[in-house]
């Protein structure tokens, strides 16, 4: 029996029995598809993260806890921008509304 077939029926078997098998951290790349794909063991979950959306596996149960993704803004202050109008007279600002409301 070929290697190839061993190993097939062998995966078969415990796959039949449910043994877990080990996974180890690794990362993976491809500038040619744009793919990313990092494994990363935690204390109680694997995360397979594709492309930045991370998989929380729970690992004794093997099931899939939950999914996360990455934020999408970035809320840091050097982010805001300074607009003019904040340096603006308060009482201008409020007559201003004041005449566009109230008339």
């Amino acid at each position: 029996m070929d290697r190839l077939k061993r190993n097939y029926y062998l995966g078969k078997f415990l796959n039949f029995i449910r043994y877990r098998a080990p996974i180890c951290e690794c990362k993976f790349e491809s500038p040619g598809f744009q793919v990313r794909v990092r494994v990363d063991k935690l204390d109680l979950y694997t995360v397979i993260s594709v492309n930045d959306l991370g998989i929380y596996i729970n690992r004794l149960t093997g099931k899939i806890e939950g999914v996360a993704s990455p934020p999408v803004i970035d809320v840091s202050l050097s982010a805001i921008p300074i607009r003019d109008t904040v340096t603006a007279k308060p009482e201008k600002a409020v007559s201003r509304l004041h005449r566009k409301y109230v008339a």
